[in-house]
């Protein structure tokens, strides 16, 4: 089962078709997911957010900036706020992340091809650039809205697995607001009331193919503790229905490791093409967000928009544009 999406285009303007003026003026910054259907959050906008930091629209071709106070609709008491967001790609600047949230949750592709572009092949070293990138995002992520965040990396983030764990929470270590940032290398940790697992390991099938599984051989079954309430991977348990079934396509070992722990939310990315919420046949009550953020066309130079960490290796190889805004859970902890 898969969630409505409604509204996606007039999303993208910032603007919604339900006629209310007040709502028409505000920016989508993210879409909220209630029941089966996707709804927009807006925001109100009126000069700088605290901290004056300039933040962008969804819409890369425009740039306000937004006092970031006001979300419709407001969170739920006693609810937890997760807003969740996926591949990157190193134009993360483009991508406005709503106040009032309590957990921030990346899962992987920081990065853009970045085995080719900033790991040496020779000695399987990041390159200075590379880790450069990387910090570069640790501080845009420290400074985001949530009073915890918790990240993970992808298929794309060579220099992530050629640093290691330890240099990485190094680098947060020495950014402010770092020590609300989690990293997960196929872990559990404990944050407040949360449980979450995390884990960028898959068998992947292209070039990009940073934590490919067939080197490190990691399980599942056994290792997500009970009582875990979000499951973060970079690979999607369920996808869309291809043209033969009308039912979603399950990963039935991801599926089956996530129902048996309980967890009330699965956010992951990687396939572009699938963002969106969907559910299985066998519990439709845990949503599981597919949360990427760039869209799936690999653009070249001329058609590449907005600011790009990696500008001059994305205008010789190609990169995404961020299409789509971050996608938010309220959960029951």
């Amino acid at each position: 089962m898969e969630a409505t999406r409604r509204g996606r285009a007039d999303a993208d303007r910032g603007d919604s078709n339900d006629g209310n003026p007040e709502r028409q003026q505000r920016p989508v910054v993210a879409e909220l997911v209630q029941g089966s259907l996707l709804v927009p959050l807006y925001m109100s906008f009126s000069g700088q957010t605290p901290g004056g930091v300039d933040r962008q629209s969804t819409a890369a071709t425009t740039t306000m900036t937004t006092t970031a106070t006001t979300l419709t609709p407001q969170r739920p008491a006693g609810m937890t706020r997760v807003c969740c967001i996926s591949d990157t790609h190193l134009v993360h600047d483009q991508i406005c992340i709503p106040e009032g949230i309590d957990v921030l949750v990346h899962s992987g592709d920081v990065m853009t091809e970045s085995l080719l572009r900033h790991v040496n092949q020779d000695t399987g070293l990041a390159v200075d650039l590379g880790v450069t990138l990387f910090e570069q995002f640790a501080q845009w992520f420290c400074a985001q809205p949530g009073t915890c965040k918790v990240l993970i990396a992808g298929n794309h983030d060579g220099v992530l697995e050629a640093m290691g764990t330890a240099a990485i929470r190094q680098v947060f270590a020495r950014i402010p607001g770092g020590d609300r940032v989690v990293y997960l290398d196929h872990q559990t940790a404990t944050i407040g009331k949360l449980k979450v697992f995390g884990s960028p390991y898959e068998n992947w099938s292209s070039h990009n193919n940073a934590f490919d599984n067939r080197r490190y051989d990691k399980h599942f079954t056994g290792v997500v503790e009970q009582g875990t309430h979000i499951f973060v991977t970079h690979y999607p348990p369920i996808l869309p229905p291809d043209r033969s079934s009308r039912d979603v396509k399950e990963d039935r070992r991801l599926v089956r490791v996530v129902l048996a722990s309980g967890a009330q939310l699965s956010v992951s990315g990687h396939c572009h093409w699938a963002r969106g919420v969907r559910f299985s046949p066998s519990n439709r009550a845990v949503p599981f967000v597919v949360a990427s953020n760039c869209g799936s066309t690999w653009t070249r130079h001329s058609d590449q928009i907005g600011k790009r960490l990696d500008k001059a290796w994305d205008k010789k190889r190609g990169g995404y544009n961020v299409d789509y805004v971050p996608i938010v859970v309220d959960l029951q902890v």
